[in-house]
């Protein structure tokens, strides 16, 4: 119980001038002391009869609760009546969720169970707990606020948001930047035997085969229907960068973890295996590529609460973890920074390990100002200039490592970090029809 702002104003308003009075005005102590006491009196009568009819509610939050950054979320409350009174109730929101209403007047109604929901935005991935909830209570005559504490042991969930623009973009086929490829070679796929045609080629024979048939035997393959694609996602220290100079921009962590979920949404609509890999200086976690609609939701929840790590890149554990657990040729994309000359040379290293089996491509956002020269309008001055030549230096060094990859059979694209997942879904869509898988 604490008092309120209209007993600490009734205080001050007939405490003071009844002390005033009996300082100046010879004989009103005794009015002083009459006044003091009704004071006194009406807001103990207050408190023994708040205290009396005082009846909380019981409200309860549900156990975790999933929310998706940066888009409009409620928390469900359920409200437990029991005859109890209009009250206040106040959540200790963590500061990544963002509500306009840290307190909100519950109005009971007469039955006995009642729902309601907060409002919040969640401003970064992770779990963040909630408690308690704190309630506030009035006596009759408003003089005492009456409080009490509630355990709610609530976790909210917040997932990456996948409704960007750009990102649903790159789900649709018929998005600007698709081409429709016309679909060649014969596959590699084995489907049957069958005997030998006229114009079939010597590689196409089955020997064995054509031993114990004593009869030419010919191999028929067919397209590959179902592929292995893995999105390998660095959380390591280069990613925690801006994705641009903005001071607002999020971490390029936060577009490369969207464009791995939006490429293996595109992977599924294709009919293709989907798996995932997040590693740091070690291997954080690694998922199997399967089909079904369960997967996304595999791959999101494994992945959604990994943040930056200040540490290094450890190209070589990952791909080791990886020509470890794949057996099939798969596309491993690998979503990193090379910007930097020693992850660049140690991530080239780590790829010769995968490039025998596997079609291994890397990408990157393009770092801010990285472009050629006398490619901006827009130069002002000497400032500008130097800037224009360390971008035409980072953009020259970046140009270099993509022809030096490219020898090593790797590929290796950078795009701005607008419409990167439209860009790495039409690169996707390309490999699978012209088969290069």
């Amino acid at each position: 119980m604490t008092p309120s702002r209209r007993l600490i104003l009734l205080v001050l308003a007939v405490g003071l001038p009844s002390a005033l009075a009996a300082a100046l005005v010879p004989g009103s102590t005794g009015w002083m002391v009459l006044t003091a006491g009704l004071v006194f009196a009406a807001a103990l009568a207050d408190a023994l009869l708040g205290r009396r009819l005082c009846k909380w509610p019981s409200i309860t939050l549900p156990a975790s609760i999933r929310a998706y950054k940066e888009r409009r979320n409620a928390l469900p409350l359920r409200i437990g009546t029991a005859g109890a009174r209009e009250v206040v109730a106040g959540l200790p929101w963590p500061a990544a969720l963002n509500s306009d209403q840290d307190t909100r007047r519950l109005e009971l109604p007469a039955a006995d169970t009642a729902q309601a929901e907060w409002p919040f935005t969640p401003l970064r991935r992770g779990d963040y707990a909630i408690p308690a909830i704190h309630l506030n209570q009035s006596t009759p005559l408003g003089l005492w606020d009456l409080r009490t504490r509630q355990q709610t042991n609530c976790t909210v969930h917040v997932y990456p948001n996948l409704r960007r623009i750009d990102d649903l973009l790159a789900l649709r086929r018929d998005n600007a930047g698709a081409k429709a490829i016309r679909q060649i070679g014969k596959g590699r796929e084995f489907e049957k035997l069958r005997d030998y045609l006229p114009g079939d080629g010597f590689d196409e024979i089955h020997w064995k085969a054509t031993a114990r048939r004593g009869r030419p035997v010919t191999k028929v393959f067919q397209v590959e229907q179902t592929r292995e694609i893995y999105a390998v996602l660095d959380c390591a220290r280069l990613t925690g960068r801006a994705e641009s100079n903005d001071p607002a921009a999020e971490p390029r962590l936060e577009r490369y973890m969207n464009a791995a979920l939006i490429l293996g949404m595109a992977a599924q609509q294709s009919g293709d295996l989907f798996g995932l890999m997040a590693f740091s200086d070690r291997v954080e976690t690694f998922v199997r590529a399967r089909k079904g609609t369960g997967q996304a939701a595999l791959c999101r929840q494994s992945i959604y609460k990994f943040q930056p790590k200040p540490a290094a890149a450890n190209f070589e554990e990952a791909a080791v973890q990886l020509r470890t657990q794949l057996s099939r040729r798969a596309l491993v994309l690998f979503l990193t920074d090379l910007d930097d000359p020693v992850a660049a040379a140690q991530f080239a290293q780590a790829a010769a390990l995968l490039r025998g089996q596997h079609l291994v491509m890397a990408a990157m956002i393009a770092p801010p100002g990285a472009h050629p020269l006398f490619t901006r309008p827009d130069v002002q001055g000497i400032n500008d200039v130097y800037q224009e030549a360390a971008g035409h230096v980072l953009w020259r060094r970046l140009k270099d490592l993509e022809v030096g990859l490219r020898h090593q059979g790797i590929n290796f694209t950078t795009h701005p970090a607008r419409g990167f997942s439209q860009h790495l879904v039409n690169l996707y869509r390309q490999i699978k029809q012209r088969q290069i898988l």
